[in-house]
């Protein structure tokens, strides 16, 4: 409250955002409709030459006007990559693919072992690695408010969907706390032992960890079940899907 009172523009981090603000602030600008209050938006975004893989960067300049970096707007460019094979775009997929899973078994066995966790155990989780399953990851800032624990409010769903041999798939997370958020520090601690490891890994990972955890199929043991991580526009750029949660918002 002091700071939209004493600050002379207020903005949203997208158009949604913006409105919703609008409405939910309202009441403290009596007489004014939420429509005329100097609360505005600038919507979130990416520096495409930086955040775009060297393996797309090059395909779109083979494929596209060379001055569609200066111009990523302009539909007229984006239309061209309708004319591009599956085969050549899944391709470029894999690849990448390929190097995120060498990068997670990497910082993985560093981390553990430098936090001296079990070896059999990082040897046994990164053997698991499927190349060919369904890759989801969850990569943000672990705050309390980002709801990592949303994952494993249902167990026994989350047990098929992993240790479905027909249609695998795998999960990373990744992401730390700011250090002065308590709450969003005790995260890691208390979705490792839920994906399988024990509290002392957890507590070791969460420390300094890129990677603090890999869910893959079997790691839901019986007692984990009674135990109590930019905004995505950068996938967008590689070629993935990005999924949200929709919040119902009345306006």
């Amino acid at each position: 409250m002091f700071a939209l009172n004493t600050c002379q523009e207020a903005n949203g981090v997208s158009l949604l955002h913006g409105k919703v603000s609008q409405v939910m602030f309202a009441p403290m600008w009596k007489g004014y409709f939420p429509e005329e209050l100097h609360v505005g938006y600038v919507t979130n975004g990416v520096h495409m030459p930086t955040w775009m893989a060297t393996e797309w960067k090059k395909y779109c300049y083979e494929k596209f006007d060379n001055n569609f970096i200066k111009d990523q707007s302009c539909k007229e460019h984006w239309k061209q990559i309708q004319q591009s094979p599956d085969e050549e775009i899944w391709q470029i997929r894999r690849t990448l693919k390929k190097k995120l899973i060498e990068y997670i078994k990497t910082q993985y066995t560093e981390s553990w072992l430098k936090n001296q966790g079990d070896p059999s155990k990082v040897v046994t989780i990164l053997d698991r690695i499927n190349p060919d399953a369904l890759l989801l990851g969850f990569g943000r800032r672990f705050a309390t408010y980002k709801r990592a624990h949303l994952l494993f409010t249902d167990l026994d769903r989350l047990a098929k969907i992993v240790n479905n041999e027909n249609y695998p798939v795998q999960i990373v997370f990744t992401g730390k706390a700011h250090p002065a958020d308590g709450g969003g520090q005790g995260l890691p601690g208390r979705l490792l032992p839920r994906a399988g490891a024990s509290r002392a890994d957890a507590d070791g990972a969460g420390r300094d960890a890129s990677l603090p955890a890999i869910v893959v199929g079997g790691d839901l043991p019986d007692a984990a079940r009674h135990g109590a991580v930019g905004r995505g526009g950068g996938l967008l750029l590689e070629g993935h899907h990005h999924r949200g949660r929709l919040r119902a918002v009345q306006l």
